[in-house]
């Protein structure tokens, strides 16, 4: 038994590592001329200005219209914004809205990402990492599309 919950906690981690990059290779780009040129992280995401969310993510996963610093990938499957506190609270406070909406919750092992899952819906599948910076905390939720 201990073997199997061994290996069931590899699998979560190494998917949740593989995740993480897919979330992370998006953004590279856009980064790395952040880095290169000294412009702002906002503008390495959507060098335009905010990006956008479609009207289903608003009413299938989470209604980020007053969210802080909201930022959106082109495609609208990358999003991220900034939470004032810490990245626990920032996790429990999206877990929580996400179940509200009829989200499952597996997590990761680590206490501020996890996979979201949905069976009805444009977006059935969902990553959410939360991670502090200063007094605040960066959301980024990584979503498939039906």
């Amino acid at each position: 038994m201990r073997r199997a919950r061994a290996w069931t906690k590899r699998l979560v981690a190494s998917v949740c590592i593989v995740a993480a990059l897919m979330v992370a290779l998006p953004f590279s780009q856009g980064v790395s001329h952040a880095v290169q040129t000294g412009a702002a992280w906002q503008q390495a995401l959507d060098p335009e200005g905010q990006g956008e969310v479609d009207a289903v993510f608003q009413e299938e996963v989470l209604d980020l219209r007053e969210e802080a610093e909201m930022r959106a990938s082109e495609d609208g499957l990358t999003v991220g914004f900034t939470y004032a506190g810490a990245a626990a609270e920032a996790f429990g406070s999206v877990r929580a809205r996400l179940e509200a909406k009829g989200w499952s919750c597996t997590m990761s092992g680590l206490d501020t990402c996890a996979t979201f899952t949905k069976e009805q819906g444009s977006y059935r599948w969902l990553f959410v990492s939360c991670t502090a910076i200063g007094g605040e905390s960066s959301v980024v939720l990584q979503c498939a599309k039906d």
